[in-house]
């Protein structure tokens, strides 16, 4: 434990979770911690269960889930626990978590008397909750909230996701009025490289949170401004159809040549687009838009077409949705300007999808009034 007078202030260790002997407390796993003080007592979240058991340093250990203890009102002393609340892969079977078990990273709210325990699934790339009117019992799967490749959404499949996933982490705020999830997804070829989002989620009348889609508009409540410049990696969507799972320690499936999200030489930009790829923004004003700029670079001629609707279930766009132009690429290695003229209605969501034999960077997307 650290302990501070102010929220971001300058925290000073404290001491050790430990039991009444002095003992410092070491079992089920403690990770990622979170913690909550209500009414009911002070209690502690924690817990990791790598749903890749082959990890050399945990292959042995029989990591059963997400726990929690109670504190004493010294914040240090366990009072009570620590107990696993939720399953592990290996015993999820026959629960409420069932293809969702624990992985890690919870995070505890209470709201509205009940206690909201967020967490990282089995999945890796969902952010879960799990729900229970007491702090240390009864905790039932309740559903996903957000997952970085959009999976679930709508019906959406693992095979459909519109990213390369990895883990993901976060929790719900709430400022004034509105709950939102924060959560991450991930730039580079690997899991550690990650990029802070959130979403507006709401509440049902049950109490249940429906899943949210990743959009670019985040928490702003109406959609950007159609008259704008946008760094590119703002996007929501980046997929060439067939993206897989990153690892800690980098793309593993080399066959699977990514687009991806990078920063070099201070610059933040999509990279490695070739044939095919999509890259997705939404939601934007644009009735606004009258001309659309892109700033990239490429070896190869190719084209940009602008299209405003993704088919239902799948990672293109085509009959159900509409091409609006297209923005003609000529090869430089430096970044160089392109544009079109561009008519929209009321459409949000703006794709892009590349066409071309080279491979394509996308610095900047500059929407314009005239």
């Amino acid at each position: 434990m650290a302990v501070c007078d102010t929220p971001a202030g300058q925290y000073e260790f404290y001491g050790r979770v430990r039991y009444k002997d002095g003992t410092v407390m070491a079992e089920h796993q403690p990770y990622d911690p979170s913690v909550i003080c209500t009414e009911e007592g002070n209690f502690l979240y924690f817990g990791f269960a790598p749903c890749m058991i082959s990890i050399p340093r945990y292959k042995n250990q029989n990591l059963r889930g997400g726990s929690v203890l109670q504190l004493e009102e010294d914040m240090l002393t366990v009072k009570k626990g620590p107990k696993v609340i939720l399953p592990s892969l290996n015993y999820g079977k026959g629960t409420s978590f069932e293809g969702n078990e624990y992985f890690e990273g919870p995070s505890i709210r209470k709201i509205n008397s009940r206690y909201y325990l967020i967490y990282s699934s089995v999945n890796t790339h969902q952010l879960c909750y799990a729900v229970s009117d007491q702090p240390m019992s009864g905790f039932r799967f309740g559903g996903v909230i957000v997952s970085n490749g959009d999976v679930g959404y709508q019906g959406r499949t693992e095979e459909e996701k519109l990213m390369s996933v990895g883990n993901n982490h976060g929790g719900l705020v709430q400022v004034k009025d509105q709950w939102y999830i924060f959560y991450h997804r991930h730039t580079a070829l690997d899991q550690y490289n990650r990029q802070g989002c959130a979403e507006r989620i709401y509440f049902q009348e049950d109490g249940s949170i429906p899943q949210v889609t990743i959009t670019t508009s985040g928490m702003n409540p109406i959609p950007l401004s159609g008259n704008a410049s946008y760094p590119a990696v703002y996007c929501c969507n980046l997929t060439n159809g067939h993206m897989g799972a990153l690892s800690s320690l980098g793309r593993s499936n080399a066959e699977a040549d990514f687009p991806y999200m990078t920063c070099e030489n201070q610059e933040r930009y999509i990279k490695n687009i070739k044939d095919g790829t999509l890259i997705g923004y939404k939601y934007i004003n644009l009735r606004e838009t009258r001309r659309i700029e892109v700033i990239y670079k490429t070896d190869k001629e190719g084209i940009l077409e602008i299209h405003t609707q993704m088919m239902p279930h799948t990672c293109r766009c085509g009959p159900g949705g509409k091409k609006h132009a297209e923005i003609q690429l000529e090869p430089s290695q430096y970044w160089k300007s392109a544009e079109t003229e561009i008519g929209f209605e009321d459409e949000k969501e703006l794709y892009l999808i590349y066409k071309g034999s080279g491979k394509l960077s996308l610095l900047e997307l500059r929407l314009k009034k005239a």
